[in-house]
């Protein structure tokens, strides 16, 4: 590294200039370019998804964890299949069964009133802040 002084008289670092590398020897990193060598402790995609990961807790899973499961295998919910004419600014996954397992045929998308709905008339309002322990006002 050079070090010149500024016109405030500081030191400051200019770097290499022009021809200024050592000449006839090339870099350690020439021709590596894009090229990765995995090695037998590497990280292999796909190696742990889903139930093949250690951590795994198949349906003794929590809430926020299911639905993340849930939109990251269904996709966003874009619509409500109870009635296609509402409208809303979000749709939610419903579970059909109240079961909340790992089951995509188990799931459908709902606008928030519909959501709300299949809940009350199936007489399970409340029961996923019980199950889950999310509100401590249903105990």
């Amino acid at each position: 590294m050079i070090k010149e002084r500024n016109s405030l008289g500081q030191f400051t670092s200019q770097g290499m200039k022009g021809n200024q590398y050592r000449k006839g020897l090339e870099p350690w990193n020439k021709g590596t370019k894009g090229l990765v060598v995995a090695n037998k402790t590497s990280f292999k995609k796909g190696e742990h998804v889903d139930s093949k990961n250690p951590r795994w807790k198949g349906d003794a899973v929590g809430y926020m964890a299911l639905h993340r499961w849930i939109h990251r295998k269904l996709g966003k919910a874009k619509k409500c299949t109870n009635n296609p004419t509402h409208k809303a600014r979000v749709f939610r996954w419903a579970n059909k069964s109240g079961e909340y397992k790992r089951d995509l045929n188990d799931w459908v998308e709902l606008c928030p009133s519909c959501a709300t709905k299949l809940d009350i008339n199936a007489g399970r309002w409340g029961e996923a802040s019980k199950k889950f322990g999310l509100n401590k006002n249903y105990e």
